[in-house]
């Protein structure tokens, strides 16, 4: 295995001043995929203030060296240099008390979450794989290093962390580490909304997002973060798009409830609102019968359209006409929006129509120029308004 020339440099950076140092992480797990690898970690048996002396002359980030790591910029890649360490206790469910550096990269393995996640690499010594990680990735399996209960008594987000990985990579759960979800999943509700949102997120967006959200269901830890959701294989049909994607599991949630668990999700005002629209939709939804209907539809869900027919199209309900029919409005660029309207509100006004009236005069235009997309022409609306 290779690694890029900017993880090269940091180790051999590290290595020629007398330092252990390794790629570990998800870069290494995903490299061992031959997946595309986006975030780089590097751990190291230089202490904090000495890889900033060996770092002195290059652009780097104090990230976190209370926990012993400093961020180095390398031609605008950024990799994480972390020192080899041991946690504390736990006493949140979520954050060591403490953290206590070591010159050992088997205590600081010891310590991670998965045995996907607990590898490491350099060009020099190989592969380091203590708990047998590459054969969990070659089995497709999930597998807590050492105890799983204790790993997720440690940090209860980590629970959660595991149905991501199955949704993301496809694996299953270790049956042990699968029990020990079970067991420890009260400890959810000691993490952050915003981390448990996050971990959501990624699941939902995994290749295999049904049959994580069908273990989570099984083993009690659904009912926990959304108790709301409908797990239905049919989301296996849907986009990689979170916000359809969660429209689905909460299709038929009570306008109300649908709003206070968005808010207890933390999500941003816009998807919030996406997500609430989908699921009016979805439950309001309305057959088209002709091509001015279809119009109206595109017009009024905008960007939300297409996520709606995937969402129509995975309950079985029939989309060819919608598709099709949108399809040529698209193709022949029929006005869909009142900006898209030939004329605007300065030609009202230069008509005598003022105030409230101007919206409401271009809303009208709207209105029959989706009846008839050949009316949007400027004169025969000016017309239409005399």
């Amino acid at each position: 295995m290779k690694y890029t020339k900017e993880i090269r440099f940091v180790i051999e950076r590290l290595e020629a001043a007398g330092h252990e140092a390794y790629l570990v992480g998800g870069a290494l797990r995903d490299a061992l995929l031959g997946r595309e690898a986006n975030d780089f970690d590097v751990t190291t048996s230089a202490t904090p203030a000495e890889m900033k002396a060996v770092f002195a002359d290059e652009k780097t980030v104090e990230t976190g060296l209370k926990h012993g790591t400093l961020t180095v910029l390398v031609d605008r890649t950024s990799i994480e240099v972390t020192t080899f360490r041991v946690d504390g206790e736990y006493l949140d469910a979520r954050h060591p008390q403490s953290v206590r550096f070591t010159r050992s990269l088997a205590e600081d393995l010891a310590r991670r979450d998965f045995t996907v996640n607990a590898m490491a690499y350099n060009e020099k010594t190989g592969l380091v794989d203590l708990y047998g990680g590459k054969e969990d990735l070659a089995r497709g399996l999930i597998r807590a290093v050492g105890e799983p209960a204790l790993r997720f008594r440690e940090d209860a987000l980590r629970i959660l962390r595991a149905f991501r990985f199955s949704a993301k990579l496809g694996f299953a759960i270790e049956e042990k580490t699968l029990a020990a979800a079970r067991e420890c999943r009260e400890g959810l509700r000691k993490v952050s909304a915003e981390r448990v949102s996050a971990e959501l997120r990624g699941i939902l967006m995994g290749k295999d997002a049904h049959r994580a959200l069908a273990l989570m269901d099984a083993c009690g830890v659904l009912s926990l973060v959304l108790p709301e959701a409908r797990v239905d294989e049919r989301i296996a049909s849907l986009s990689a798009c979170f916000e359809m994607r969660l429209a689905f599991l909460l299709r038929g949630v009570e306008e109300t409830a649908l709003a206070a668990r968005l808010y207890a999700l933390r999500l941003s005002n816009a998807e919030a609102d996406a997500v609430k629209r989908l699921v009016r939709e979805v439950s309001d939804f309305v057959p088209c019968e002709s091509a001015g209907e279809v119009r109206r539809l595109m017009a009024k869900t905008g960007a939300l359209f297409e996520p709606l027919l995937e969402i129509l199209a995975a309950l079985g309900v029939s989309v060819d006409l919608l598709r099709d029919t949108s399809a040529l409005c698209r193709a022949r660029g029929d006005c869909l929006t009142v900006k898209e309207l030939a004329v605007d509100g300065r030609d009202l006004l230069a008509l005598g129509i003022k105030g409230r009236a101007v919206g409401e005069t271009l809303e009208a235009l709207l209105e029959r120029v989706l009846d008839d997309p050949s009316l949007n022409e400027r004169e025969t609306l000016l017309s239409l308004v005399k």
